[in-house]
């Protein structure tokens, strides 16, 4: 069996919270993928077969297999969150306060 930079050894709660996730079919589906391959990496599959079976990149699999050794369960499990937004808006409020009544007086001299 190959040995891989991050290892995946789940303890029993791990297991169980794991194992209801991919049961219970009301996470989301990238968390129950998440939570499968934790499953079998503790089995000891390999990363292709991990892959193969879930129809997932070997990417996906490492990049899992990472996340859980570094950072834990969660971390697996649930998506980054984001430190900024993800849009920057270009119009602020002064902004639309300057614009909108222009809109409308203009509107208004329109005949509409």
């Amino acid at each position: 069996m190959p040995t891989y930079k991050y290892s995946v050894q789940l303890n029993n709660s791990e297991i169980n919270e794991s194992n209801q996730i991919v049961s219970s079919g009301v996470h989301s589906a990238r968390k129950s993928t998440h939570a499968g391959i934790l499953l079998k990496s503790h089995a000891g599959a390999t990363v292709r077969s991990v892959s193969e079976e879930l129809a997932v990149s070997q990417t996906t699999v490492n990049a899992v297999r990472k996340a859980y050794s570094e950072d834990g369960l969660d971390r697996a499990l649930k998506r980054k969150t984001r430190l900024t937004d993800s849009f920057v808006a270009k119009i602020d409020g002064e902004f639309e306060a300057k614009v909108i009544p222009a809109l409308r007086r203009k509107a208004g001299q329109d005949g509409r």
